[in-house]
């Protein structure tokens, strides 16, 4: 699968209880001013793929990145950044690796730290959000393990400490694995987190992060599960939300980026519902909540599967959205989300995606631009938060190019220019096919077919547990029915 030929805010922000930043336009003050300065759009400032382009025609079509190579990328300077800007807002993505790696992003001018901000294996795209220092030269340094394709779009920035305080490189704060090392030997092989539990992290004191911080950015990973799970990051002085920050499967390694709002005792909150290893690193923290709004906890906004429940009984069990469709998302007004709000900090999962393709959320009310959020294969559930302008009316375009669940929670949201008035409208779902006779349906499987014979149907098969992912996984399950004739089985 290619990825979309620019990607947008990516893994942005997934946020546990979190805050939001104010917005502010590009300007040539530079650090003198405060806040988040987010970009007029996201801008590709790397793409080592043989066909990659830039926003500048720098540093596109470099070829893969050899093993334990590291490269030094300029983003000061380019895209609209400007040469003073001390963290920037980056999406990287890895595709085409040719093993089981990750990714460490740093400013350059430190020592790489034993921290990750991508786990990837072969064969699969995966983006997460960074919050990077910029470094010497106005450069961010990327360091790889197993060859890979390198993409890094590049979404705003900050110009001013008094908001964000990036650490000087990441610090690991909890690795429970047995070879597990941490900053400062707190939280490291503490074992395989079980089901069902949580695990609290002191994060103030730690690190360089003050005491007394309001929210800290966090990058989650999960390492060899024991099943299909997620992870829920709150505060620990609050009621645990129905939202979730990583969603994981079995053996998988998965890493998410979160702002996670910091309890009045200094600690962070993980619960994990199957058990897994747990690899937490913090990249910097906000001081005060001036800069960021939270909700008082995150909310369920769209829910598409068939048992899916939202906050308020909208936008849930609505099906799959089905290939090349949009879903105008109402955003404003819903789970206290005023009127007024300029943008939200969402987590959008994917679950039992029927076939490959990505995830594109943007404002209503302007075209769909060139870019994706998440980037997916055929019964894969991933996360990824975004940062979305709202756009008319208060509300979210969600384009998806392959056929998918969508979920979307929320957590935040920013201050800033108020959307505008309701009139425009996202583009319609596509024409479902012309009904035709349905093919014929079998009595018995055909030979090495490999299904119990009892299950000769989509709905027996559905009835006995089969889910719509698998049918897109195994071809031997390709003999079942196709009664819109569109190459997908038991839809």
């Amino acid at each position: 699968m290619r990825l979309a030929s620019s990607l947008g805010l990516g893994a942005a922000l997934v946020v546990a209880g979190c805050l939001a930043a104010g917005i502010q336009q590009p300007s040539a003050v530079g650090a003198a001013e405060v806040g988040y300065v987010a970009l007029p759009s996201p801008a590709r400032v790397l793409d080592t793929r043989s066909d990659g382009a830039t926003v500048d025609g720098q540093f596109q079509r470099g070829g893969i990145r050899p093993l334990g190579s590291t490269l030094a990328l300029t983003v000061a300077g380019r895209a609209g950044v400007p040469s003073d800007a001390t963290a920037v807002v980056l999406n990287v993505t890895v595709t085409e690796a040719t093993g089981s790696g990750y990714v460490t992003v740093y400013p350059c001018g430190a020592t790489q730290p034993t921290a990750s901000n991508l786990n990837y294996v072969s064969g699969k795209n995966i983006p997460n959000l960074v919050i990077a220092k910029v470094g010497t030269a106005g450069q961010a340094c990327l360091f790889n393990t197993a060859p890979t394709q390198l993409i890094v779009d590049v979404a705003g920035y900050f110009p001013g400490t008094d908001a964000l305080a990036p650490l000087d490189a990441p610090a690991r704060l909890l690795d429970t694995r047995p070879d597990g090392i941490t900053i400062d030997g707190i939280g490291a092989a503490g074992g395989i987190r079980g089901a069902g539990t949580v695990q609290t992290l002191q994060i103030a004191g730690r690190a360089g992060i003050s005491a007394g911080v309001s929210s800290v950015v966090l990058n989650v990973t999960v390492d060899q599960p024991d099943g299909s799970g997620y992870i829920t990051v709150y505060p620990c002085d609050a009621a645990r939300p129905t939202a979730s920050n990583v969603n994981y499967v079995l053996n998988q390694t998965i890493p998410n980026a979160a702002i996670a709002k910091v309890a009045a005792d200094g600690t962070v909150c993980f619960f994990t519902s199957r058990a897994t290893h747990l690899i937490v690193d913090a990249a910097g923290y906000f001081a005060d909540a001036s800069v960021l709004v939270p909700l008082p906890a995150p909310a369920r906004l769209l829910d598409s599967r068939s048992g899916g429940a939202t906050i308020d009984g909208l936008f849930q069990a609505t099906g799959f959205r089905p290939s090349g469709g949009t879903i105008q998302l109402t955003v404003a007004g819903r789970a206290g989300i005023p009127a007024t709000a300029s943008a939200v900090v969402l987590n959008v999962t994917v679950d039992q995606a029927q076939t490959e393709g990505y995830i594109t959320v943007y404002p209503t009310g302007v075209a769909r631009p060139n870019a994706s959020n998440l980037n997916y294969v055929i019964g894969q559930t991933v996360p990824n938060a975004v940062i979305a302008r709202l756009g008319s009316g208060g509300t979210i375009c969600l384009y998806s190019s392959g056929a998918t669940h969508l979920i979307v929670d929320v957590a935040g949201y920013l201050i800033g220019p108020a959307p505008a008035a309701p009139g425009s409208s996202c583009p319609a779902d596509p024409l479902p096919p012309a009904p035709q006779p349905p093919g014929p349906t079998p009595t018995t499987q055909p030979p090495g077919g490999g299904l119990d014979p009892r299950y000769p149907t989509c709905t027996a098969a559905k009835a006995a547990g089969y889910g719509p992912y698998v049918f897109g996984v195994d071809p031997e399950y390709a003999w079942y029915e196709d009664r819109d004739h569109d190459g997908i089985v038991c839809e």
